[in-house]
């Protein structure tokens, strides 16, 4: 799909879930598919509350989604990485050690395994069918906050921390 016709159907959907008209102008103004992938990271609330975009057009930035943080289909491994969000049906092994902390967020069907090591402090948000798995040595910290999706996490030692908060309304 080209850039125009990409840049206008993320807008109508946008207004279609009654997106702000501040957000909704900067989707029509960006230039890049950078620029609207980055609208869809700063903007996670509104995609997690509305499913936006389609999973049709989430596909259309697999290919420089990684770049960003961003994993829509495949597997893939993230070391180190401050954000990781996972969309469709990505598989995504997010690796923690010394004193990193970290977001993750999981959408759809996607997988994603977390390893957290030292002194890691770890926030996992989770959607929909979403599976996570964890585990913590060290002191490492790995804090849940689900909203349908699966969780499952072992903790490798007596200071490492697993907290899981069910935000499911």
């Amino acid at each position: 799909m080209d850039f125009k016709e990409l840049r206008q159907r993320l807008a109508d959907e946008a207004a279609a879930q009654k997106i702000c008209k501040e957000w909704h102008r900067r989707i029509t103004q960006a230039t890049t598919r950078e620029e609207l992938l980055r609208l869809f990271i700063d903007g996670l609330d509104f995609v997690s509350a509305n499913s936006y975009p389609s999973a049709e057009l989430r596909a259309e930035f697999a290919d420089i989604a990684p770049h960003f943080g961003v994993y829509i289909t495949g597997k893939h491994t993230a070391p180190h990485t401050r954000r990781v969000i996972t969309c469709l049906d990505a598989d995504v092994a997010a690796l923690y050690s010394d004193f990193d902390v970290a977001e993750v967020y999981a959408f759809d069907n996607s997988q994603v395994s977390i390893v957290a090591e030292g002194y890691a402090k770890i926030f996992v948000t989770a959607y929909d069918n979403a599976t996570v798995k964890a585990s913590a040595d060290g002191h490492a910290k790995v804090t849940f906050k689900t909203f349908g999706a699966k969780v499952s996490a072992h903790k490798f030692s007596e200071q490492a921390v697993l907290k899981l908060i069910d935000a499911e309304v």
